[in-house]
């Protein structure tokens, strides 16, 4: 019996997966539209944050109030059996997608069971997660990723189906749309930049625990999101029936025109204001900035 194999147990998992996928990525990188493909097929675990509550239970406890959320209120145990009940298929192969700062906060808490609390973190993963394929989710052009965060930090929509969307200035779920939307360079600017921080947080983690993740771009998938499946499947000797590869997933784009001018409106303000490499670019005033817009930051 393996390590994973003898947590699974001994947190008392019944549909033990065997295998498992976890997708590192970014916010607004377009790993929701992965993950529904991922999902429709049936075969390759149903993907989610999994791990987001237990880092909003730490850092925006108020969320944790919410009705919905109920049934993440679990001790870590019971909390952890249910993240791979709701995860694997019937195959046995389990799923999710986590950020950094998701991916960060899992492992303190699960250094919190007696068998983990002294082994290094790279570790950690392969003595919870059984036979993992790690898919590192990545978007190349940062700046309309920039865009897009800061566009659902504002109006706490971040997809289409959302029903609830959280007010960070209220502090509280709600239906109401009607957000007022406003550009702001250096709001986009400390998002982008706190996006080449998270990839390079990834990045150094894969080196320390020599993982080789499959790299899959989303532009290169943007229009036929379903073929991104298919090669995670393939990477795992996976055979997807043909009527589930012809399937298209329906998911509506949030981006619109507004992206376009802000991202364009972004650049050329960012043209005037340095001569300086975006990847090298040092944000003077930045405590100022963080002040101003810490309602977001802690988000971000």
């Amino acid at each position: 019996m393996s390590q994973a194999e003898t947590f699974l147990k001994e947190i008392g998992v019944e549909n033990k997966p065997t295998r498992s996928i976890i997708i590192c990525t970014t916010p607004r990188s377009g790993s929701t539209a992965l993950s529904t493909s991922l999902k429709q097929t049936h075969l390759l675990g149903y993907p989610k944050e999994y791990f987001l509550q237990l880092y909003w239970q730490k850092f925006e406890p108020q969320r944790m109030e919410a009705a919905h959320l109920q049934r993440w209120r679990l001790p870590l145990p019971m909390y952890a059996k249910q993240v791979f009940q709701d995860g694997t298929t019937e195959n046995g192969v389990f799923s999710m997608k986590i950020m950094w700062e998701q991916f960060e906060e899992m492992i303190i808490n699960l250094r919190t069971f007696s068998q983990l609390k002294n082994i290094d973190a790279e570790k950690i993963p392969t003595m919870v997660f059984p036979d993992i394929l790690y898919v590192y989710w990545l978007r190349r052009d940062k700046i309309r990723q920039a865009v897009s965060y800061a566009k659902a930090l504002q109006t706490g929509i971040f997809h289409k189906s959302q029903i609830l969307h959280y007010n960070y200035d209220d502090k509280r779920y709600t239906t109401d749309t009607n957000s007022n939307i406003k550009y702001d360079f250096y709001q986009i600017l400390y998002l982008y930049q706190s996006l080449i921080r998270k990839e390079k947080s990834w990045e150094a983690y894969f080196i320390r625990a020599n993982i080789h993740p499959l790299r899959l771009f989303y532009e290169d998938f943007e229009n036929e999101i379903e073929t991104a499946a298919l090669k995670i499947a393939n990477a795992f000797n996976i055979s997807i029936p043909a009527q589930i590869v012809e399937q298209k997933i329906s998911m509506e784009k949030l981006a619109n025109s507004i992206n376009d001018v802000w991202a364009n409106r972004f650049r050329e303000e960012l043209a005037k204001k340095t001569r300086t490499p975006l990847h090298k670019l040092w944000l003077h005033g930045s405590q100022a900035c963080i002040s101003r817009y810490h309602k977001y930051f802690k988000n971000s």
